[in-house]
């Protein structure tokens, strides 16, 4: 596979810069904390500490503002006229189903927190898009205006200064991390969603279908009882935008739920090599599901171990341990490649041990028939 081009992470480099700028104000802050409690007696020692109390002001003032930011996001789609579907903060998700809305524990890898609505139905491909994508961004801003008003007016005391300084600059630096387009190598930000679904059609049309596919898994469809047109996609030579890259990896774990293993192959390798846009957690599921596509089709050992022992698959599988799909692909990788029957079983127990509390019912139940399927193929394989 051709290595592509490294381009300058502009995103990276904003938040770099951002992290650098809020490190900074915190330290500044920290040395007014310290005066304020011990004036000019305060030893190195108290300084260091409560610098260190600083910088953990700044890192909840950043979490607090990805709650905001996923706030925004649900309150401009209810403006909107989207319906709510989920929230989820760190590995708490409030989610409705079938009416009712549950809380239970579910984590992405590499994702803080997440809103997901379901948009009007009466609009077609023209979903509005513009304040749903821009939510965030705002309630940053509105915010941290707020903040800064209430220090003008009321400030006096140092920490309560410190807190509301390090609440405004990290929500600025959140709006503009992303509010001005930007793309990362694996993901755009708020600000460039909205350039590319305003310019191309086909994203417009694709943002459409990704949530028109996710309104029929929560009504407890599989993706493979889901129409095909809402899968369709262009195949060019590079899909460059990350709301393309969603449909796309939509329609690979489609053909897998049809058991079309040979065509999802195909349509795998298509991914890694033409989605430039793709989301590093989905970049790993591709993998993942390659490798459990390989091992059932019997491909040779030595093409199985080239996917499964790549360092970013085994990084995301250490963080995703808590996904369903991981026990699955572990105890299939353990069962049929490193024949360990007995490191198979714990992987097996371990994935009945998530499902009990898995919030997903149609994912429950795909992964489960992947499982039992592994299962069967094994036991076919040793009567022979």
């Amino acid at each position: 596979m051709e290595k592509k081009k490294s381009k300058v992470n502009m995103m990276s480099v904003a938040s770099m810069i951002a992290l650098m700028v809020s490190g900074w104000v915190a330290g500044i802050e920290g040395v007014e904390i310290s005066r304020y409690l011990f004036g000019e007696d305060g030893t190195a020692v108290n300084n260091i500490i409560i610098c260190m109390l600083a910088v953990v002001i700044m890192f909840t003032m950043m979490f607090v503002h990805l709650v905001i930011h996923e706030a925004g996001h649900l309150i401009f789609g209810l403006i909107s006229g989207y319906d709510f579907s989920s929230f989820r903060v760190g590995n708490i998700i409030i989610l409705k189903d079938n009416g009712k809305l549950k809380i239970k524990k579910y984590s992405i890898p590499g994702t803080g927190g997440q809103c997901i609505m379901l948009p009007p139905k009466d609009n077609g491909d023209e979903i509005p898009y513009v304040l749903y994508n821009l939510g965030g961004v705002l309630i940053n801003l509105i915010t941290a205006i707020l903040a800064l008003i209430v220090l003008l007016v009321f400030g006096g005391n140092a920490i309560v200064d410190a807190a509301l300084k390090l609440f405004i600059v990290v929500g600025v630096a959140c709006a503009i991390l992303n509010g001005v387009p930007m793309s990362s190598s694996q993901l755009d930000n708020d600000g460039k969603n909205i350039i590319t679904l305003k310019k191309n059609p086909k994203a417009r049309k694709a943002f459409a279908n990704t949530f028109s596919i996710f309104e029929k898994i929560t009504e407890g469809k599989r993706l493979r009882e889901i129409p095909e047109e809402l899968f369709e996609i262009e195949m060019e030579d590079k899909i460059e935008d990350s709301i393309s890259a969603s449909v796309i990896i939509n329609k690979f774990m489609r053909l897998i739920d049809l058991w079309k293993l040979e065509e999802a192959m195909n349509l795998g390798e298509y991914i890694l090599e033409h989605v430039e846009k793709i989301a590093g957690v989905h970049k790993n599921i591709v993998k993942q599901e390659m490798v459990y596509c390989m091992i059932m089709l019997d491909y040779p050992r030595e093409k199985i171990d080239e996917m499964y022992k790549d360092k970013e698959l085994n990084e995301y599988l250490k963080m995703a341990a808590n996904m369903i799909s991981t026990p699955r692909i572990q105890y299939v990788y353990s069962l049929f490649v490193e024949q360990d029957e007995k490191k198979a079983k714990k992987h097996y127990d371990n994935f009945y041990k998530i499902m009990k509390s898995y919030p997903y019912e149609v994912d429950k139940k795909t992964e489960e028939e992947m499982l039992l399927k592994a299962k069967e193929h094994y036991s076919n394989k040793e009567s022979k």
